[in-house]
């Protein structure tokens, strides 16, 4: 199934489609064979791959990049003169995932879970939600981030399950890392996924922002308020990345003529939403 658009911000891949055509990628993977690694790519993922080679090349093999963060909306206003249509969240897919494992009868494998409350939480209340889903979880302790490979292990814990969804919830890098790899090596595993924070939404809603602050692509915000200890991230991705942008956008497309349709997306959003 062909993809609308697909754009290249810094060499990484995002993909322009509807959370309704990503739900269809899904369940022709998981019924009508084929595989998908799929990446939710944010502006701090943008920062990262541009010094970590390793993880900008796993990022260029993925099969579906879908656009998470508001910032790549505004980024290809700004590089492109058109932003992107729609966002499609990390959040949004992992719940189509749950759904439509639990109506087609896949297993759905949850790799990389700290034993820790907060984890085991998520866990209960997505079993809570999807009775009927065959889930499992497997923590593989701790992954070393130069080689974030499965130690064999686990990996062979991961054939005997034979799981048809793979959602990899460890820090972003690694998961992606592992991600691909089951994709290309794990025959049963039709879609692999990183989930990272997505898990910890589902141990306390409350960190989900408000729905108006979520139109308005304010989350970071929010989040900055309920977690105070990850402003280096928040920093990479609302100062970091927008003055990268705004570098390039000026030396490609000229500072005023890429300036005009940020605004001009910026007051969109703020207006119609």
């Amino acid at each position: 199934m062909p993809l609308a658009l697909r754009h290249e911000i810094f060499g990484i891949p995002i993909d322009e489609i509807s959370r309704e055509q990503v739900r269809e990628r899904f369940l022709v993977a998981l019924t009508d064979g084929g595989a998908l690694f799929v990446a939710t790519p944010n502006p701090e993922f943008i920062v990262r791959a541009r010094r970590d080679t390793a993880f900008a090349r796993v990022l260029k093999s993925v099969d579906l990049s879908l656009p998470d963060g508001i910032g790549l909306r505004y980024a290809s206003a700004a590089l492109f003169g058109r932003p992107l249509v729609e966002r499609v969240t990390g959040v949004m897919a992992f719940e189509d995932l749950l759904e439509l494992c639990t109506v087609e009868k896949k297993k759905l494998l949850i790799l990389g879970l700290e034993s820790n409350e907060r984890r085991a939480l998520a866990v209960l209340n997505i079993r809570r939600a999807y009775p009927e889903l065959d889930v499992e979880v497997l923590d593989p302790g701790f992954i070393d981030p130069v080689t974030p490979y499965l130690p064999e292990v686990h990996a062979e814990q991961v054939r005997a399950m034979a799981p048809d969804v793979v959602a990899v919830a460890l820090a972003f890098g690694k998961q992606e890392i592992i991600a691909a790899d089951l994709v290309a090596n794990f025959p049963t595993v039709k879609i692999a996924i990183g989930i990272g924070g997505t898990v910890d939404r589902w141990a306390d809603p409350s960190l989900a922002a408000a729905p108006a602050w979520q139109r308005r692509g304010f989350e970071w915000l929010w989040r900055l308020g309920r977690e105070p200890w990850r402003y280096q991230r928040i920093y990479r991705a609302i100062v970091v990345f927008p003055f990268i942008v705004a570098v390039e956008a000026a030396r490609s497309r000229g500072f005023f003529r890429a300036s005009a349709d940020v605004w001009r997306t910026l007051r969109q959003d703020f207006l119609s939403r």
